[in-house]
């Protein structure tokens, strides 16, 4: 066996440390490691190394361990949470003699897994875990991506104690990501829906949108929403439907012609995923039917997906991607408030924490959307600008990746609810 860069000392060893372990080395650093159970073995050793153990081990960087090691998984426990100098912290401890005034470990496992989704709670309209019930926004620290900070923080502390370790800095990286609710405005609807889209925008938007709207219609202008080449350019990860009309989906007809080309060209020129419907959450057979249209167009099964309305539950809806042989999920956000759900910005594998595993789903979290800047928070759009900005900031000094999430109409700013939203989202770093 080749010796690791860093060994770690934990008087256990079990699924949770080392899928916390897994992310924090091989994921975000990129080094190897090795765990011991032995005390004497890692004492002896000469590389970088660090403990994680209830009682001083006189090993250097020390990370205090509650006494269950990661191994309780009472999903009706909430962590106490403390503030110091301006750092949130999870399961604080107090021990003079620790490298730091909390079980970092159990927090960030308790972050990643987002156990308390399991616990109960009060749903949204729409059935969804909201900001509101989480410990982060009761705690006024859903804007900061603690758990990175807590890597970054262990990363200097052994870097401090063994000068020769330096965690790699990964550049900060935008993500920009579409829901394509609507592929069109105007096109390649029947002309009853026309009629009413141009109806709406006669008598709501006025003379001017329903003109354009008319040249659109009649193809002497591109429609509003043919925004592809635009996010191809950009490099942008599309979601489409593909379920039934109903209230909740009102997308194109799965097998019109021109919908199915559209998506055919998108998967040859970007990464794109299954936009599963509104109805999936109750009805995990229609992620199913979803799946095989999606495979049916393009040719091969779907390895992304972001629910519709961001509806999921934990953990049903992880369990029912996976039976489909999905990899990819990107719906871990809120709706109601920008922020860091899992207090990362970066991807993380899915942890079952009922079958206490870690599976092969990986998750990619996103910080912000455009409708809950407008709609849940009614802000201008300097200051939407501003709050996107805020967190591009934050990113930057801890590393991962801004991950936005936008639509069709926003972009195209028609209606006068989106006018000037479309340049609130930073470019793409140099």
């Amino acid at each position: 066996m080749n010796k690791p860069d860093i060994l770690v000392f934990c008087p256990q060893d079990n699924p949770p440390l080392r899928y916390i372990l897994d992310w924090i080395l091989q994921d975000c650093w990129k080094v190897s490691y090795g765990l011991s159970t032995d005390l004497q073995t890692v004492q002896a050793w000469k590389g970088p190394c660090f403990a994680y153990a209830a009682s001083d081990p006189l090993i250097r960087p020390w990370i205090p361990a509650l006494p269950s090691f990661l191994a309780d998984h009472n999903t009706r426990s909430v962590p106490d949470v403390v503030c110091l100098d301006g750092q949130f912290w999870l399961y604080p401890l107090e021990n003079a003699d620790a490298s730091f005034p909390a079980d970092i470990l159990r927090g960030a496992f308790w972050m990643l897994t987002r156990q308390e989704e399991y616990q109960p709670h009060q749903q949204d309209d729409h059935g969804r875990f909201p900001a509101s019930e989480s410990l982060c926004f009761r705690e006024g620290f859903l804007h900061k991506p603690v758990v990175d900070e807590w890597v970054q923080l262990l990363g200097a502390a052994i870097h401090l104690e063994h000068p020769t370790f330096q965690p790699p800095n990964p550049e900060p990286s935008i993500q920009p990501t579409f829901d394509v609710d609507f592929a069109w405005r105007y096109l390649n609807k029947s002309w009853y829906l026309k009629c009413r889209t141009l109806a709406r925008d006669l008598i709501v938007e006025g003379p001017g949108t329903f003109a354009r709207g008319l040249q659109a219609t009649l193809g002497l202008t591109p429609d509003p929403y043919d925004l592809y080449q635009q996010w191809a350019d950009q490099q942008a990860v599309l979601f489409f439907p593909l379920g039934d009309r109903t209230y909740y989906d009102r997308n194109h007809r799965w097998d019109h012609p021109a919908y199915q080309r559209l998506i055919q060209s998108c998967h040859q020129q970007m990464a794109i995923g299954l936009h599963p419907s509104y109805s999936c959450l109750e009805k995990p057979h229609l992620l199913e039917m979803e799946c095989d249209r999606f495979a049916t167009i393009t040719g091969a099964p779907p390895q992304r997906s972001r629910q519709h309305y961001l509806r999921f539950r934990l953990p049903e809806t992880y369990r029912a991607l996976q039976r489909c042989g999905l990899q990819e999920d990107w719906s871990m956000g809120y709706a109601d408030q920008p922020g860091f759900r899992a207090g990362t910005a970066r991807s993380f594998l899915w942890f079952d924490l009922q079958q206490n595993r870690t599976t092969a789903l990986r998750i990619f979290p996103f910080q912000v959307m455009d409708t809950t800047l407008l709609h849940y928070l009614n802000l201008t759009p300097p200051l939407a600008k501003m709050r996107i900005q805020e967190l591009w900031n934050t990113i930057q000094e801890t590393g991962g990746c801004l991950t936005t999430l936008a639509h069709n109409n926003s972009i195209a700013a028609v209606d006068k609810a989106w006018q000037n939203w479309r340049n609130i989202w930073p470019d793409q770093p140099e």
